[in-house]
């Protein structure tokens, strides 16, 4: 029975711990939702009146900080992405001559203009 109680123990502060530092993330700005602030604040005060979790609510908030870890990681690698695509971009545009660049910047141009009217007629349908 000792042990039990032990294990029990050992598993909250566990969870406790992985929880603390998936809330920490939000409240840091590293989480993007702010929505489940409030959930996890929630949780966070459950976790910490040391009530006895269900093995269902330990895989949950397991499921949570994974959620939370992996979406980090997502967030940087996608940027890593669009700095790598800006600077191969710019080493393309940098070879190019002048009326490359010109053509190029009246085409996005003219993109934009055609992308802005189907955007209002599709706003306004």
């Amino acid at each position: 029975m000792k042990l039990n109680k032990e294990m029990k123990n050992k598993r909250n502060k566990i969870i406790m711990c992985s929880f603390s530092l998936a809330k920490n993330l939000y409240a840091t700005g590293r989480g993007k939702c702010s929505s489940k602030h409030s959930e996890f604040e929630i949780i966070a005060e459950f976790l910490e009146s040391n009530t006895s979790l269900s093995v269902q609510q330990e895989n949950r908030l397991k499921q949570m900080g994974a959620t939370v870890r992996n979406g980090g990681l997502y967030v940087e690698r996608l940027k890593k992405l669009n700095e790598e695509r800006e600077k191969r971009a710019n080493n393309v545009m940098e070879k190019m001559v002048v009326e490359q660049l010109s053509d190029l910047l009246s085409f996005y141009h003219n993109m934009g203009k055609i992308c802005s009217q189907i955007l209002e007629t599709k706003l306004n349908a």
